[in-house]
């Protein structure tokens, strides 16, 4: 049934509103249907005829106000009858503004004409979204082929991104390895090289040493420890590891090996890393250049260095020194020791250098065996410097590299025996400073230096080890980036899917189907039933309504009409806000 109203001119120009006709439309015919006829525009003047309108009043404004009211007897009636109408089945089937209008008084605070909050309208689009959300949720869980597909997008897409960010990272991490065997490489040369050049004062002194009757003879004025005519025990308690000098040697010895101790320092150029030179005859240190003097280190401190309480020192029965001076005696070459801080300079870390006299007639009886052997010629080397001149630190700081520089020095205790001592000599300046919360990774390369007759270990790594520092930022994204994908993927496959659906509750599946095949849809039907509907002063009573009553009003009526329309598996052609038109 359509239930609508009817016009008629009235005296004076005045628009006069009586009941409309109903009209009834059958089966298979329509006896009438009429369109609404046009409204004239209002005359200057204006006046209302009617019982239930108000008086003339002269304000246009105020005039279309009263044109478009209704009484609230007819308001109320109509409410009644479309409440009636729909019973409990409204509560049952409440529309999309259910929600909305359940929370409606409170939506926009206790005054529904006031003007809402930034914090209401905030929540407000939080609800819709969330609402948004969980209906898109349930179609992808309704549908197994939206899920599953993107399923196997996601394995794919993590497939691919993390295969291709792993095969990356394993070629930087060979890159970082090479770079770092290099880099291990190119320091050891340059330490090696380094320390060769400082190790020429010992050549030069041994051949002085050889040539030189003076010094040759050194070794008989010290004999043998404790034997009559050598030099005696020194007092106190270095009597275990001194012999008494004094008197020993002749002055012009003294002064002779001083002046070629300062030629051979000097004309190496490499002073400040040579920073004193002994001889050792019979393995006791006899005579040191210079014994004393002042040295500027690198962070700018002077120090004094004082070598006279070496004097005397007798290696062989140093337990801290007696490894390192029984293994001397027999090699062939240089034997380093260190660095260490030295017992008469406890601040600067030395390098002790030695190398084995072999002269002729010459012996000395180490571990129970008689070595021909005249004794050591020593040189002390400045570590630091030694270091600082190579640039080990700044080699691998700039390569954005840690090392660990390590030697193993046998030591022998008290009751004879010997075991295996590991000090680090040097470590790059990061984990020095970090006291101990920065160390060495455990993905570190390790490379043995052929150096000395210790065992130095250098290890190289990255603070991360030789894990690239962006993996896992990388994996992080791929993930967050292929799920991204994903979502928008199925929020696709979602819309095409409720775009389906939609098109089938308009048309009939089998006319959908043709137009996808671009194929023309007539189709022709012996009995069809056209309903109309509409709601008689819809303008004047929702002029007179708040807008949560509007909605609050047309989604009760259409969710009824909704209920039916399922019911009775009637299609709805069209749908406004106050018409309807269905066919069955």
């Amino acid at each position: 049934h359509r239930i609508r109203p009817r016009w008629r001119r009235a005296s004076g120009g005045a628009m006069e509103h009586e009941q409309g006709a109903v009209e009834r439309v059958g089966q298979s015919e329509v006896d009438s249907v009429a369109a609404p006829e046009k409204e004239e525009p209002p005359e200057r003047s204006f006046s209302r005829v009617g019982a239930d309108y108000g008086e003339s009043v002269e304000d246009p404004v105020e005039q279309r106000k009263q044109e478009r009211s209704v009484s609230p007897a007819r308001q109320q009636k109509s409410r009644e009858s479309i409440s009636s109408f729909g019973g409990s089945s409204s509560e049952k089937r409440g529309g999309i503004w259910d929600g909305y209008i359940r929370h409606g008084s409170n939506l926009f605070g206790n005054d529904a004409d006031t003007q809402p909050t930034c914090w209401a309208a905030f929540s407000d689009s939080g609800r819709a979204f969330l609402w948004e959300l969980r209906r898109k949720a349930l179609v992808t869980v309704q549908h197994p082929d939206i899920w599953l597909t993107g399923l196997l997008v996601l394995l794919v897409l993590l497939a691919a991104t993390l295969g291709s960010i792993f095969a990356w990272s394993n070629e930087e991490s060979e890159t970082m390895r090479f770079n770092a065997k290099v880099m291990a490489k190119e320091v050891a040369t340059a330490m090696s090289h380094q320390l060769d050049v400082a190790l020429i004062p010992l050549i030069t002194m041994r051949n002085y040493v050889k040539q030189l009757s003076a010094l040759t003879a050194l070794s008989d004025s010290i004999g043998v420890r404790g034997e009559p005519g050598s030099a005696p025990v020194a007092n106190g308690a270095k009597g275990i590891t001194h012999r008494n000098m004094t008197g020993v040697f002749d002055a012009q010895v003294i002064a002779l090996f001083n002046n070629i101790a300062k030629d051979v320092r000097s004309t190496t150029g490499i002073d400040e890393i040579v920073m004193a030179i002994e001889l050792a005859p019979k393995a006791v240190v006899s005579m040191i250049h210079p014994l004393t003097e002042t040295k500027t280190l690198r962070n700018g401190k002077v120090v004094v260095q004082d070598h006279n309480g070496a004097i005397g020192h007798d290696l062989l029965n140093d337990p801290n020194r007696a490894a390192i001076a029984e293994a001397t005696v027999p090699a062939p070459g240089v034997v380093i020791a260190g660095p260490l801080v030295l017992v008469e300079d406890d601040i600067v870390k030395t390098l002790i250098a030695r190398l084995p006299i072999n002269i002729p007639g010459q012996m000395m009886i180490v571990g129970g065996k008689e070595y021909e052997c005249w004794g050591f010629v020593v040189a002390l080397l400045d570590w630091e410097q030694l270091i600082e001149e190579v640039g080990v630190y700044s080699r691998f700081e700039n390569a954005g590299m840690l090392f660990s520089l390590t030697r193993t020095d046998r030591v022998k205790q008290s009751d004879g025996t010997f075991f295996d001592k590991v000090v680090t000599i040097a470590e790059s300046k990061e984990i020095t400073a970090s006291g101990g919360n920065i160390t060495m990774p455990e993905d570190k390369l390790t490379f043995a230096l052929n150096m000395t007759n210790n065992e130095w270990v250098m290890a190289v790594g990255y603070r991360n080890g030789f894990m690239v520092s962006w993996l896992s930022y990388s994996i992080v994204l791929a993930v967050f980036g292929s799920l991204v994908f994903t979502i928008n993927i199925i929020y696709s496959l979602v819309n095409r899917k409720e775009h389906k659906l939609l098109l089938f509750r308009m048309m009939p599946k089998g006319a959908i189907v043709k137009l996808q095949k671009g194929e023309s849809v007539i189709e022709k039907y012996e009995q069809v039933t056209i309903f109309f509907s509409d709601i008689i002063g819809f303008t004047s009573m929702a002029g007179d309504m708040t807008p949560i009553q509007v909605m609050q009003m047309l989604n009760e009526l259409y969710t009824i009409f909704d209920a039916l329309v399922e019911k009775f598996n009637v299609y709805k052609a069209r749908s406004k806000p106050v018409n309807r038109l269905l066919l069955s």
